[in-house]
């Protein structure tokens, strides 16, 4: 579990902070990949060198899981495209927030229900974790882990980052968390704590799109199960009660964290403000685009060359949509390889697991696509990969995955 634990708790903040220059020029190669990124290359390794006979397993991974492979091979051709047509510095996104994400889903392949249960309530320990931090920094006015210095924030936009890189990172991760939610008919008091917390750490992050798909995630979620019962005339009073008290409890939480300041943020910033807008003035790079440029993909140094227009005109630092920053890095001619190969990873995430799982997949990646989370440097996707696999519905109680001393090895190595 060593991978998860490291995702979750040791930031691009926390390592600028001891020195490292994990997100400033310079440096050792070694220094630009995140620690949790070795870790889960090291856990694919030891599963798949578990039963002795790696090349073997490696080719019964194939079959029995072909859209992981699919998209750890497109990831690994972008890279080589990249290096060949546009140079190493587009290659940071790709090797520590996308080629990760596999190999975790990879070191996961075969768990039982026992594993991803403990899986499960590791994550859920290390999400409330981060929003009870969450919440203490919303309180003080202060950052646990300071921000990289090259990050100029203002008071009057205060918002924690917990243990998270950034804020909008906490608010996507802490959406995730929402779906963990234990089940209420089995321990209620334990399940109501648990959402209230997650809920108020994510109106604190401030995130907007993060807190609207949340709620209209589980909403829709919960009212079509209870149409399907109704439909069935299999409802009973009883089964209203969830409801009451989610939307009691959600009333009360955010009218707690609006009294007490915390949420003051959020409010102020509940209109179509500037950031809003920059997520659509962003397209305009598009336009500036020479033929070659839009075929083959940009360097580095051209992308943030074709950006200051964009800063000057439109006050746009960056590019806040994943998908718009790997066509421009990659171009028309690659762009489809990345597509096709994120397609497979939701479609491995969705054949895996039910409703909740298949829900945060595609709320994760429409939150991403609204904030620069997976445009740079990221844990989230490994995140998604772990709690969608945690939460699957394929993990197979027939195969025990602790008889196994390399499955052993690759789960301690997680």
């Amino acid at each position: 579990m060593a991978a998860l634990v490291v995702e979750f708790t040791v930031s691009a903040n926390l390592l600028t902070a001891v020195g490292s220059r994990y997100v400033s020029d310079g440096g050792w190669l070694v220094e630009k990949l995140h620690p949790g990124s070795y870790l889960a290359a090291g856990a694919m390794a030891a599963r798949l060198a578990g039963g002795g006979h790696p090349l073997r397993e490696s080719w019964s991974l194939v079959w029995r899981e072909p859209d992981l492979i699919v998209f750890l091979a497109a990831i690994a051709f972008c890279m080589a495209y990249a290096t060949f047509m546009t140079g190493t510095g587009n290659l940071v996104a790709l090797m520590d927030s996308f080629l990760p994400a596999g190999m975790i889903g990879v070191a996961l392949t075969g768990i039982t229900k026992a594993d991803a249960t403990r899986l499960k309530n590791l994550l859920r320990g290390l999400f409330l974790l981060n929003a009870c931090l969450a919440l203490g920094e919303a309180a003080a006015g202060a950052h646990l882990v300071p921000l990289d210095p090259e990050i100029h924030e203002r008071v009057a936009d205060f918002r924690p980052t917990s243990l998270y890189d950034h804020p909008l990172t906490g608010s996507a991760a802490t959406m995730l968390s929402l779906f963990l939610l234990p089940d209420p008919t089995r321990r209620p008091l334990v399940a109501c704590a648990y959402g209230a917390f997650m809920f108020a750490a994510l109106l604190v992050f401030g995130g907007r799109v993060a807190l609207l798909l949340a709620v209209l995630f589980m909403a829709g979620w919960y009212l079509c199960c209870l149409g399907q019962r109704v439909t069935r005339r299999r409802v009973a009073p009883a089964q209203l009660v969830p409801m009451i008290i989610a939307v009691a409890g959600g009333g009360a939480v955010i009218f707690g964290v609006m009294v007490s300041g915390l949420g003051d943020r959020l409010v102020a910033h509940l209109y179509w403000d500037p950031s809003a807008r920059a997520r659509l003035d962003q397209f305009q790079i598009l336009a500036w685009l020479d033929n070659p440029q839009l075929l083959f993909g940009t360097r580095r140094a051209d992308t943030v060359a074709l950006i200051k227009p964009l800063r000057l005109e439109f006050g746009i630092d960056v590019l806040e949509n994943f998908w718009l920053l790997m066509f421009v890095s990659l171009g028309a001619l690659c762009f489809p390889v990345f597509a096709i190969g994120m397609l497979a990873l939701v479609r491995s995430l969705w054949r895996r697991s039910d409703g909740p799982g298949r829900m945060m997949a595609v709320a994760l990646l429409l939150a991403a696509s609204a904030s620069n989370s997976l445009g740079r440097k990221s844990t989230l996707l490994v995140l998604l990969v772990a709690c969608v696999m945690a939460n699957g519905t394929r993990a197979s109680p027939t195969r025990p995955f602790f008889s196994n001393a390399g499955f052993r090895s690759a789960l301690s190595g997680l």
